[in-house]
């Protein structure tokens, strides 16, 4: 576990052999909120660590960017854990979740919608991250800089201490049709992300990045 910024906690499992780490953040403020769960052996590691730090506080929001298992694998524990959790994702991953037996509460949000709180503000992003380009979510903390790149962004590497320095127009044009095999998707959700501006790029995988 570390405290990348004041009240901004990452979780980390590392894959030596593929030389890559996977995240997990809670954002520690009046409602508490966790982007991404992990896989289920991942959420039994970092759910009693998240406890202590919550320090019996409810977990008040789990955002799933899309339906990967390292995303939303550990749903089910953490709903036991805290049973009136709300799970929020696109439209698409709340059908998918129902799909799969997901019986939490579950909310779900579009391209520019935001979630406001007395200690932040969140905006998502759409984009075709789920199964035939459906849209997934991406997520822009505007009171602290913080964009959840999710597995859009980031470098492999298993160096957990260290950001990276880079510009965010440079980090934005690294997206390719790699990430988004479609060019009008990939460059409609390029034009979006240049009107943010970030200071933390808070990666899903492998080194985090401070906006220069």
């Amino acid at each position: 576990m570390k405290l990348i910024i004041p009240n901004l906690y990452q979780f980390t499992i590392e894959h030596p052999k593929r030389n890559c780490t996977t995240h997990q953040y809670l954002l520690l403020c009046k409602d508490p909120i966790l982007i991404s769960t992990g896989t289920k052996k991942q959420a039994e590691i970092i759910l009693p660590i998240i406890k202590k730090i919550l320090n019996n506080k409810e977990l008040k929001y789990i955002f799933v960017s899309n339906i990967e298992s390292d995303k939303c694998g550990g749903l089910s524990l953490f709903l036991k854990e805290y049973p009136n959790v709300t799970t929020i994702c696109s439209s698409t991953g709340k059908r998918e979740l129902y799909n799969y037996g997901y019986c939490g509460t579950t909310i779900s949000k579009e391209d520019q919608d935001t979630l406001i709180g007395d200690d932040y503000f969140f905006k998502f992003i759409n984009y075709p991250s789920e199964v035939h380009l459906k849209n997934g979510l991406l997520f822009y903390e505007e009171k602290r800089n913080i964009f959840f790149s999710i597995d859009l962004m980031g470098r492999i590497g298993c160096n957990i201490n260290h950001l990276l320095r880079s510009s965010w127009y440079c980090e934005i044009n690294s997206i390719n049709l790699k990430n988004i095999p479609n060019y009008d998707e990939l460059e409609k959700l390029q034009n979006k992300l240049k009107k943010i501006h970030p200071k933390i790029i808070a990666v899903g995988h492998g080194y985090c990045i401070h906006c220069i």
